[in-house]
């Protein structure tokens, strides 16, 4: 039996301060790995970059911001984390 519906529905529900919690829980450390995923998938030109499970978009957009060349696409299952 999948999880999915209800792992879904979690993220659907914190969406709106999921950048919040995941700053506060990690103390900060959330913006050091963001930084180190951009720097390691390292620069596509003006390729694609698809990031999947994107959640708020903070690595797509850091992406975007690092790489201004690069067609970046995020996705994730949860819609509110999208919106």
């Amino acid at each position: 039996m999948s999880k999915e519906p209800g792992v879904r529905k979690m993220f659907d529900a914190i969406a709106h301060r999921y950048d919040l919690m995941n700053r506060v829980m990690t103390m900060g450390q959330d913006q050091r790995w963001r930084k180190f995923v951009v720097k390691t998938a390292g620069d596509p030109g003006d390729g694609w970059t698809l990031d999947l499970a994107t959640g708020t978009g903070d690595i797509a957009a850091l992406m975007t911001a690092t790489h201004p060349a690069a067609k970046v696409v995020g996705g994730d299952f949860s819609l509110n984390m999208l919106t």
